[in-house]
């Protein structure tokens, strides 16, 4: 699927404080409706503008068109993207190229979805709101989107997940570039990124190696340049850094930070990173090659697509990390040499699917928390993220998941499931009953009020192992979790690992000691598969609120919740000048749904988000 005929869709750019008005056309073929989310973004007071097909919207139906209009009341980076259940997640129907073009839209302008083949997903772009700058830079560099890439399409992949457990992607682009990088040997038995296997495609036609390019950008010897990292990937959680160079992070999602210099950075599902490179000197470079790697790999300890993949008998990568090549930063403009294939740079030394240590994202606006939070927590029940087995799936089809998520509250426990036809946000202002299949969660409170959760991972949860091997039930070992939530960013008061080598359940009994100065704040938290996360934010922006994992295929099975913020304020929230019109435009779509939907032969079988 291609938004403006391009994938990636179309740069949307814009200042702080900007109001946005943003039509979206649905102009596909393929039986689907659609929706636009505006990730990261709080959408302060206008929750209807979210983009969340069942919980803020109904769903565009094809030859129809919906008008999102909300202010930029953050800056930096981010993206937008489908929310119509697998929509965003990258995949092609045919191994080969991908290309990036780049032409920015105007903070009023539509967005028109179609699909060029009957398979393609996709629906994703970058989105940047221009604000202030904690440190001095030469040249913005703009986004780089880093996605993994699949051959097939994003439903079919979901069957496979559901049913025998997560597929690995083909391929990883950089703005929509890069090749298939099925790795076979090339010449003087080295191995070939270019690389192609001879499969046969639904047209009946081999895949043939070739080079389809990657992402390069050129630099000057002392200057400093801005890049805008994105991961928005399916399932694939990146380390990236570039060879022979350290970098600065000066923000985390929408969260300016003090300046932190790294060789590498991991980027979550989701999270967003922006970093300035400090090019070298002329004199540091001279005997040197002009041009260097930008490499990325799965935090997981390989590279997608290639050797880096594979273990040896003891079961460590069975690689030197030099197939992750996925770009190239080039002193020389005129040099059409590549990178030094020789170049034995490290890998990065961590493995491990974790966001930077909580004390060196500092956010540069300080905030003092002590007097707001009690720094000694207890938690009536933490929200526990379950994996659970042999799970019908939804009306229309007969078969079993093996793979669905649950979240558990409150000694109850439900794998998410909207109804698009019927979105919360709607139920909330007519006062009808919701499904306990939506997850719903009341929170109260005043505009100075917090609220604190825990969420703790399946591997900490349920205690005593009652699997051989020692694992505890439900458990996946290794299933870090990037939890996403709308309407907000939180603060994080908590980030621990290996809590089963000091825990053995997440004790209700003890307090928890926490940080409440100026701790980090962004959108996305990585939970550890072996840990757990407390997080809060302020209840100052009544509305329907998702929180989700962001790995496409935990959220089609139904790792989600929503937070109904401030109930009884959401009606007049909607009767107020900003919303006039919203609710005649959300019935009036729902309509259209709901006719619409009624004739079509592809049925909702996953989570809806």
């Amino acid at each position: 699927m291609l938004i403006n005929g391009q994938y990636p869709g179309p740069v949307i750019r814009g200042n702080w404080g900007d109001w946005f008005n943003i039509t979206v056309i649905n102009k596909l073929t393929n039986s689907n409706g659609t929706a636009i989310h505006w990730h990261g973004l709080r959408q302060f007071r206008t929750t209807w503008a979210d983009g969340v097909p069942g919980v803020t919207q109904c769903p565009i139906p094809p030859g129809e068109s919906m008008s999102y209009v909300w202010r930029a009341t953050q800056y930096g980076t981010s993206w937008y993207h489908s929310h119509f259940s697998l929509q965003c997640k990258c995949a092609i129907p045919l191994p080969g190229r991908c290309w990036c073009y780049h032409s920015p839209l105007t903070k009023q302008q539509s967005l028109t979805i179609l699909n060029p083949g009957p398979d393609a997903d996709g629906i994703a772009g970058p989105l940047i709101i221009d604000g202030p700058s904690t440190t001095e830079f030469d040249e913005d560099k703009g986004p780089l989107m880093l996605t993994d890439w699949y051959h097939k399409s994003a439903f079919s992949i979901y069957y496979l997940e559901t049913t025998q457990g997560p597929p690995d992607p083909q391929s990883v682009l950089i703005n929509g570039k890069g090749s298939y990088s099925k790795v076979a040997p090339g010449s003087n038995n080295t191995l070939s990124i270019f690389a192609c296997e001879q499969d046969v495609g639904p047209d009946g036609k081999n895949c043939k190696p070739l080079d389809a390019g990657m992402y390069s950008t050129y630099i000057q010897y002392g200057k400093k340049y801005k890049f805008r990292l994105i991961n928005t990937s399916a399932t694939t959680h990146f380390s990236f850094w570039i060879e022979g160079h350290d970098f600065t992070i000066v923000a985390t999602d929408f969260v300016p930070i003090e300046p932190y210099q790294v060789n590498y950075v991991n980027v979550a599902i989701g999270q967003r990173y922006e970093i300035i490179l400090e090019a070298k000197s002329s004199e540091a470079m001279k005997g040197k090659p002009p041009n260097f790697w930008v490499k990325m790999r799965s935090c997981d300890t390989y590279c997608v697509g290639d050797p880096c993949h594979s273990v040896d008998k003891n079961g460590k990568p069975n690689c030197s990390y030099e197939e992750c090549r996925q770009g190239i930063v080039s002193y020389d403009l005129t040099s059409a040499v590549s990178p030094d294939k020789n170049w034995r740079g490290p890998a990065p030394p961590s493995s491990r699917c974790r966001d930077p240590p909580r004390d060196k994202i500092n956010p540069w606006v300080r905030r003092d928390l002590r007097g707001h939070i009690n720094d000694n927590l207890r938690f009536k029940s933490p929200f526990e993220v379950e994996n659970q087995k042999g799970t019908q799936a939804p009306p229309g089809s007969n078969a079993t998941l093996v793979n669905l998520w649950n979240i558990k509250f409150n000694d109850q426990e439900s794998s998410f499931m909207i109804d698009w036809e019927q979105p919360t946000l709607k139920l909330v202002n007519d006062d009808a009953p919701i499904n306990p299949r939506y997850v719903p969660i009341d929170i109260d409170g005043q505009d100075s009020e917090w609220t604190v959760f825990a969420i703790v991972s399946n591997w900490v949860a349920h205690g005593k192992p009652t699997r051989p091997g020692g694992a505890p039930l439900h458990a996946i070992p290794g299933a870090a979790h990037p939890i996403h939530l709308h309407g907000h960013d939180f603060v994080i008061l908590s980030q621990v690992e290996n809590a089963t080598a000091r825990d053995a359940t997440f004790d209700m009994n003890k307090s928890f000691g926490v940080d409440l100065f100026n701790p980090p704040r962004r959108d996305v938290v990585m939970l550890p598969a072996d840990g757990y996360v407390i997080v809060a934010f302020k209840v100052d922006n009544p509305g329907t609120w998702l929180m989700h994992c962001h790995i496409a295929w935990h959220a089609s099975a139904g790792l989600a919740l929503q937070w109904i913020e401030r109930r009884d304020d959401i009606p007049k929230l909607l009767k107020t000048p900003a919303a006039r019109g919203v609710m005649k435009q959300l019935d009036e779509q729902c309509r259209d749904w709901t006719k619409w939907y009624s004739k079509s032969v592809e049925k909702q079988d996953d989570s809806g988000v």
